[in-house]
C-alpha cells in the first residue's frame, strides 16, 4: 500500500502479487492492487481483487472500497446495493464514517461525503491522517470541508 500511496503502481503491483504469491487470502494485498489498478485504468483488475478481498473478508473497509470501486467503474446498482450491506453490517459493528465517505466520493455525492468526512473528524477516525494519499478523495481535494481537514489535523 505504501508504494500505491507514492503512487508507485507498477512497483506496487509487483510486492502485493510477490504477498499473494505466500498468502492468497491477504486482503490488503488484494486492497492494494484494487487501488493500483483503478489507479491505472484498469477496471476489471481493480474489481477483481475487490471482489476477491470482499469473498474473504466482509469487513467495513472491504464493502466500501468495494462500493467505491463499482461507482468509479460506472457501476452504480452495484456500488448502491454495497451500500445498503455496508449500512447493514453497521448496525451490528462499528463502521467508521470514513468508510461511508469512500462510498459517497466514488458515487459523487458531495453533500454526503462531506457530512460523513466531518463526522469522522468527530469520530477520531484513525485513518484520516493518510488523507491526503488515499486515491479515493483525490477529487475532493479542492473540496472547502477537504480542505479544513487538512488544517485541522496539522497535515503538510
Amino acid at each position: 500500500m505504501a508504494l500505491v500511496f507514492a503512487r508507485k503502481y507498477g512497483e506496487g503491483i509487483s510486492a502485493a502479487n510477490r504477498a499473494l504469491e505466500l498468502n492468497a487470502s491477504f486482503v490488503p494485498s488484494h486492497l492494494s492492487l484494487c487501488l493500483a489498478y483503478q489507479r491505472i485504468g484498469d477496471f476489471t483488475k481493480a474489481i477483481e481483487h475487490m471482489e476477491k478481498a470482499g469473498s474473504i473478508a466482509r469487513l467495513p473497509v472491504t464493502l466500501s472500497v468495494k462500493a467505491w470501486i463499482y461507482a468509479v467503474a460506472g457501476r452504480r446498482d452495484s456500488s448502491a446495493r454495497v451500500l445498503d450491506e455496508l449500512h447493514e453490517l453497521a448496525r451490528n459493528v462499528y463502521v467508521s464514517p470514513l468508510h461511508f465517505a469512500t462510498v459517497y466520493a466514488g458515487m459523487g455525492d458531495v453533500e454526503a461525503w462531506r457530512k460523513a468526512m466531518l463526522d469522522a473528524y468527530e469520530d477520531r477516525a484513525n485513518s484520516l491522517v493518510f488523507l491526503k494519499l488515499f486515491p479515493q478523495f483525490e477529487p475532493m481535494q479542492s473540496d472547502p470541508v477537504f480542505q479544513e481537514l487538512v488544517r485541522k489535523i496539522g497535515l503538510p
